[in-house]
This record gives C-alpha cells, structure tokens and sequence, in this order.
C-alpha cells in the first residue's frame, strides 16, 4: 500500500504528518538560534503541563496538537466536546458513559479516517 500511495500523498499533495513535520522543524532549530529560542521558550512550557495534568491527562501533549493544527474549526470542536462531555459526565455519570465515550471516539476517527483517505485519493489522482 505504501508503495502504491506514496507519490500521490507525499510527493504529489506534499501531505505529511505532523510528527515529521514538528520533527523536522526541531532539526532546523539546531541551526537557527531564532528558533532555538522558541523551541527553548515553549519546552517548560509543555514539561509544566505534563506535570501538573499527569500522564494519564497528556495536558502537554494536547497543548503541543492545538499549536500544530492551523484550523480554528477543529478547536471549536474540541471546546464543544469538552463541554458536551461534561455535561453529560455531569447528569449521567461517568462511569455509564465512558465505555459510550470510548466506543464513539473510536467510530469518528474511523469515520474520518475513512473520508480523509477518499477525499485525499480523489484529489491525488484526479488532480482535484
């Protein structure tokens, strides 16, 4: 599948994950100070956040996805869920819900998993 996917994703619509690309920004930091510096300014930041939220919580990582992701719509849609989510923690409980929540958050990132890989596989071979 990689092989057959590889130059429409990667090479044709430039798609690559933000893992590599955070990845690669942090090799360039090494040789831009002025990156460095934002590198070194952000680093206690997210150290402070992991600390106090626990590793169960992942408070630092979730800070570190929201900065990557350019698209205000999806932190709408994190602060929309958060609150449904406690609200209906609130009035059911949470031990009724979470196996829902779990099950549930499982189905959308299999949902738009689902549409990304055909929206992205039409785009890619019908130059969309």
């Amino acid at each position: 599948m990689v092989a057959i996917f590889y130059n429409a994703y990667f090479a044709g619509l430039n798609l690559f994950p933000p893992a590599a690309k955070t990845l690669a920004a942090t090799a360039k930091a090494a040789a831009d100070p002025e990156l460095a510096r934002w590198l070194m300014t952000w680093a206690p930041i997210g150290f402070v956040l992991q600390l106090l939220g626990g590793p169960e919580r992942q408070i630092g990582i979730l800070l570190a996805t929201g900065l990557m992701i350019s698209n205000p719509p999806a932190g709408i849609a994190v602060l929309v869920t958060v609150a449904a989510r406690l609200a209906l923690t609130k009035a059911l409980g949470a031990e009724r819900l979470r196996d829902v929540f779990y099950v549930g958050g499982a189905g959308a990132v299999g949902g738009s998993a689902i549409v990304s890989f055909i929206v992205y596989t039409l785009r890619a071979y019908l130059k969309i």
